[in-house]
């Protein structure tokens, strides 16, 4: 039997049928999307066209091996069964092993049986992986970037018979945060917000406003938007303040973004000085290009002093906080009022 096979997401229209009998499958990735893009590929070139209800078994939790033990003995219902065992693993670890081993030996006499595991947790994906020396379909999926973004949403709103710029892409993604660092945001996120924006819009193509009207910004994204209206728009940014805080966002972790993304747009005036684009400045301070676009933005307004002065009273406020002189509340008050003075 071959060794480990590793598959990427490009590799799935080049893998046979011939590629997947007497092996095992692992599915390592937390996206909904990669795993439904899987099983729909597994179903489709193991089982064929016409596959049923009784190919395919799908466990969660393995509360007694009869349970494995009937997917086994359905092969009078139909030649080809696919078996899913989604995160069935415990902090047991003897249970674990046991469940490796009763799976090895049901798939060493049954060519017609394909299991597929999907495993979040590295440290289990591991043990299956060691366990399986031999025979393991590995399908481990990177995080698409970049352009790859940018196609995966243009063509989802196209099968949703919609139009959509690139500027409105671009906009959609960094307001849902996928690009930001340790971003949880999956691609199936991303899908479920296209149905959404896509279903309320009347119009063929997709305007900023659809996308507005139905998909709520980052807490970071907010901090810049307010950090802006409080230069450009009084009314406005008081406004903002007062409908994050209905909605149950905390002032002090509203006062620390607006403290981090000041230090920041500090640091991207810097640089900025040195000659160094956009793109140079993110991979130098390790953050993505859409919070040092949005620093740059914010910098075109300020002065280095103005921004020093910012960040001197933010702290100022901090400890206010901290030792109980002022309430969160007034706090951020007070700070934006001081901010107005020094914005001006």
């Amino acid at each position: 039997m071959a060794s480990q096979k590793t598959f990427r997401l490009e590799d799935l229209s080049k893998i046979k049928k011939e590629d997947l009998v007497g092996r095992i499958s692992l599915l390592i990735d937390e996206d909904e999307y990669f795993h439904d893009r899987v099983v729909k590929f597994l179903k489709d070139e193991f089982l064929g066209d016409n596959y049923s209800d009784f190919s395919v078994f799908k466990f969660d939790s393995i509360d007694s091996f009869d349970d494995l033990g009937v997917v086994s003995n359905c092969s009078l219902i139909r030649e080809n069964r696919l078996c899913i065992l989604d995160n069935v693993f415990s902090s047991n670890k003897d249970e674990n092993k046991r469940i490796l081993e009763y799976v090895k030996e049901l798939s060493s006499k049954d060519d017609s049986l394909i299991f597929l595991f999907i495993e979040k947790d590295r440290k289990y994906s591991k043990s299956i992986s060691s366990k399986f020396k031999e025979g393991l379909n590995i399908f481990s999926f990177e995080r698409l970037k970049g352009s790859s973004v940018q196609s995966f949403v243009k063509y989802q709103f196209k099968k949703a018979g919609k139009d959509i710029s690139n500027s409105e892409i671009t906009y959609l993604i960094d307001i849902l945060g996928y690009n930001h660092r340790d971003s949880k945001v999956s691609l199936q996120n991303i899908l479920n917000y296209v149905d959404i924006i896509s279903s309320y819009s009347n119009d063929k193509s997709i305007k900023k406003s659809d996308i507005d009207a139905n998909v709520e910004k980052s807490l970071d994204t907010h901090a810049f938007t307010l950090l802006d209206s409080i230069y450009n728009d009084r009314k406005n940014a008081y406004s903002i303040l007062e409908d994050l805080l209905y909605r149950g966002e905390s002032e002090y972790r509203l006062l620390a973004l607006m403290l981090s993304n000041l230090e920041l747009t500090l640091k991207v005036i810097q640089l900025k000085k040195k000659g160094h684009n956009h793109i140079e400045i993110s991979k130098i301070l390790g953050v993505h290009e859409f919070r040092v676009k949005k620093a740059l933005s914010l910098a075109l307004n300020l002065t280095d002093v103005q921004i020093i002065n910012s960040i001197i009273y933010g702290y100022e406020v901090d400890e206010n906080i901290k030792y109980g002189i002022l309430t969160s509340k007034l706090a951020i008050e007070l700070y934006m009022s001081k901010l107005f003075v020094e914005f001006r």
